[in-house]
């Protein structure tokens, strides 16, 4: 009766431990914050950006996050970071315009003709 017991009370803590891991892996994703910033010049397309305010351990910080998903901590001052940000927005911006463009487009592409047609149907010319 022992040797049974064993295994399901060292399953049962293994499960426990697991369990107590992945929570904190999941709280420290959410808590996840940026301590410092980089003057660094980000090159990379930028994908979208927040704005961090102090907290806690948290310093004020512009978090751009790149086409290779990749987030970085930026001073909120900076020009650099202004320009980034103002390119990402005028780019956004295209983009909408260029997806309502196409839209309208394929939506009044179809011919009135095709639409309202004047010709019987095959089922009323049949005579049936």
């Amino acid at each position: 009766m022992q040797s049974v017991r064993t295994p399901f009370r060292s399953l049962a803590i293994m499960a426990i431990i697991a369990a107590a891991m992945w929570a904190k892996a999941d709280a420290e994703k959410f808590t996840s914050c940026c301590t410092a910033v980089s003057d660094e010049e980000v090159t990379d397309p930028i994908i979208g950006f927040r704005l961090q305010r102090r907290t806690n351990h948290c310093v004020n910080a512009v978090i751009l996050t790149t086409d290779k998903n990749k987030d970085f901590c930026c001073p909120v001052k900076s020009l650099w970071v202004g320009r980034k940000i103002q390119e990402f927005m005028n780019n956004l911006r295209r983009r909408r315009a260029s997806t309502a463009s196409t839209l309208l487009t394929r939506l009044t592409s179809v011919t009135p003709s095709t639409v309202f047609s004047t010709a019987p149907s095959p089922m009323e010319g049949s005579g049936q």
